[in-house]
């Protein structure tokens, strides 16, 4: 049988006149296959073609494939026989031509054999929960934010936090030292002489030095009685005194003790009686919200105020510093019987003299003043002043009732004062219009035309 291949897509482009090169009509004949003698064509998995051979026990020829060899014909089977040895499925066979024995080995399935599942495994895998997860916990240093997806995680470890060590700490420990110690210090009673081979000392403990109990005071102290005390009487309470006391009467092995607690008072420090303690629970609690100061006392307010008091001065009143102490305490006594009064200045005369009570005379026409050095401040208008401390050089002054002078500026060059029925103005002065065709005529007086 021949084979043959034709391609699915036909060129319509007539043939050329070289005959060297594939042409249309060679593209569109159909091509016959030929291949190798006594083998076959078959495809591969990817679908290329292959030659396949013919192997043992076939013949091919004439394009027929023919079986040779025995007739193998099986004549009886037995059943299978069934076995448990090995750790895996493996099978025998015995007397394998025409009766053949057919073993099949099938171990139980356990932790190391692959095999088939016992009814008593069937049953323990079958009371064995669905294996889902509904919580998982973490124990610290790892977290976990719970339920059935958790987020485990770790810190990265600190001073104060368990956790993974990071690989900035791992660098950072280790180019740490071997640990050799560079220095020793000491903490009372325990004393360092510091440096790398520190001397290490304790001083003997005394009535003033912590420090180690010596053998003499430790035999000191064993030597001491035991003081067993054999009985001792109820404490006897007692109210004498304004403070808490206490006597001992047969103070060694069967003492007995009076506790004096008196009454607490203004003057006494001892036990609050039911009647007080009604009065002071009666109060109120006493929380402070608020403190003001009178002058010249100062608060700052509020629940925790800062409270001062300024330095007295001749103008501010205040505490007395110890500086003003000492200055008033070293004027005299200085009481004052008489004072007299006498004196003219500028006219004014000051007559009279007080002793107890009474009054100074202050009498004259003051005269002689000098503006200058003897009066200070600007005088008003109403005292014959210009209530003006400055005056503006080359202004014009204008009357302003019982205010200060009005002043008015020069202007512009050529201005004059015109008034305007009111007050005064600095402006330029008006031109009066000439009439066309009048004449002008000028005469050499001053202003005279």
């Amino acid at each position: 049988m021949a084979v043959s291949l034709k391609h699915t897509f036909v060129s319509a482009i007539p043939d050329g006149s070289d005959t060297s090169v594939v042409r249309p009509s060679n593209w569109n004949a159909e091509h016959t296959l030929t291949g190798t003698i006594s083998t076959l064509m078959g495809f591969d998995a990817t679908g290329a073609s292959q030659s396949v051979t013919v192997g043992s026990g076939l013949t091919y020829s004439a394009g027929s494939l023919t079986a040779s060899g025995g007739s193998g014909t099986v004549t009886s089977v037995a059943a299978l026989t069934l076995g448990t040895s090995g750790t895996d499925l493996t099978s025998t066979v015995a007397n394998g031509t025409t009766t053949p024995v057919i073993t099949l080995n099938v171990p139980t399935a356990s932790a190391s054999n692959r095999g088939v599942l016992s009814s008593t495994d069937w049953t323990t895998f079958n009371n064995k929960g669905s294996g889902t997860i509904t919580s998982v916990t973490a124990t610290a240093p790892v977290v976990s934010t719970g339920g059935t997806t958790p987020v485990i995680s770790m810190a990265a470890a600190t001073a104060s936090v368990n956790g993974y060590l990071t690989s900035a700490d791992w660098t950072t420990f280790n180019n740490k030292g071997s640990g050799t110690v560079t220095s020793v210090t000491g903490t009372s009673p325990v004393v360092s002489s510091g440096g790398t081979t520190p001397a290490i000392s304790m001083a003997a403990a005394t009535t003033s030095v912590s420090g180690y109990l010596t053998s003499t005071d430790w035999t000191t102290f064993n030597n001491k009685g035991s003081g067993t005390v054999t009985s001792v009487a109820a404490i006897t309470l007692g109210t004498a005194g304004t403070d808490l006391s206490s006597t001992v009467a047969t103070g060694t092995t069967t003492p007995v003790i009076t506790l004096n607690v008196p009454t607490a008072s203004a003057s006494n420090r001892g036990a609050l009686s039911s009647a007080d303690w009604t009065t002071f629970n009666n109060k109120g609690s006493g929380t402070v919200t608020s403190v003001t100061g009178t002058a010249p006392v100062v608060s700052s307010g509020g629940a925790t105020p800062a409270i001062s008091m300024a330095a007295a001065t001749t103008s501010v009143s205040g505490y007395l510093t110890s500086t003003d102490w000492t200055t008033f305490n070293n004027k005299g006594s200085g009481t004052v019987t008489s004072v007299a009064g006498t004196g003219t200045v500028n006219g004014i005369t000051l007559t009279g003299t007080v002793t107890t009570t009474g009054s100074l005379t202050l009498g004259g026409t003051l005269s002689g003043v000098d503006l200058t050095t003897q009066v200070t401040g600007t005088l008003p208008v109403s005292n014959g002043g210009t209530g003006a401390a400055t005056l503006t050089a080359n202004n014009v002054l204008l009357g302003n009732g019982t205010s200060a002078l009005q002043a008015i500026a020069p202007g512009t060059s050529g201005n004059i004062l015109t008034s305007n029925g009111t007050t005064w103005a600095s402006t330029a002065p008006a031109v009066p219009a000439v009439p066309a065709g009048a004449s002008i005529y000028t005469s050499n007086n001053f202003g005279g035309f």
